[in-house]
């Protein structure tokens, strides 16, 4: 999207350590769980060590995670933003931004979810969102996957959803300042359907312990 990445909303090491903190996981069944998701059809030949030689796809994520498959419900914007706050580059997730995207769908708190649905908003980092930024993102949302639409959809949706979302704006930027501050943004967060299908799709998660577990055998 050519936008500045978001600060992230956890750093590597914390996911590590709260996924493994019960000793239940260790970190190298998340390194063998990332190798046989990126390594295709030569995962499991593959061994720990390669696994930072390895880029995931977008698609392979969604195809071996089915807990992500919501968010692509949301509209390709809506992904690339995801996985982009998530640290990873253009479609490929490296190891490291795997460790914080599985964290985020099976750990993470309600002020984390909070904090990386408003980075997807926040395009540029500055910590606020502009009401450019605002209305691109909700758009999108609320369009969704449109691959389907009748051919005069983008004109009359756009039209609809600028008048929609400028009036959200002009609701919930209580300071006049031209722009939604987390504060702001999460009192219209709690109100806005669009955005509340985004925390639902985040929040839809999997037992790590049973994946893992699944992995191990058929390993």
């Amino acid at each position: 999207m050519g936008s500045k990445p978001c600060k992230p909303v956890v750093s590597y090491d914390k996911a590590i350590e709260a996924i493994c903190r019960s000793g239940e996981i260790k970190v190298s069944d998340l390194k063998k769980l990332y190798i046989a998701a990126a390594g295709g059809n030569e995962g499991n030949n593959l061994k720990i060590g390669q696994e930072n030689s390895l880029k995931l796809s977008r698609i392979a994520f969604k195809e071996k995670f089915a807990f992500v498959a919501p968010f692509f419900d949301l509209g390709e914007k809506a992904v690339e933003r995801l996985f982009n706050v998530l640290g990873a580059e253009d479609s490929w997730i490296d190891y490291e931004s795997f460790v914080c995207a599985i964290y985020m769908f099976t750990r993470s708190t309600k002020v984390e979810k909070q904090r990386l649905l408003f980075n997807m908003f926040d395009f540029n980092g500055s910590g606020s969102i502009k009401k450019k930024e605002f209305r691109d993102m909700t758009m999108a949302i609320i369009k969704g996957d449109s691959t389907y639409a009748p051919a005069d959809f983008e004109t009359d949706f756009k039209a609809l959803s600028k008048l929609m979302t400028d009036s959200a704006m002009a609701m919930y930027d209580t300071n006049r300042d031209g722009k939604l501050s987390f504060q702001e943004w999460l009192r219209y967060s709690e109100t806005d359907k669009n955005v509340q299908s985004c925390f639902k799709a985040l929040s839809k998660g999997c037992d790590l312990n049973q994946l893992i577990s699944n992995y191990k055998v058929n390993k």
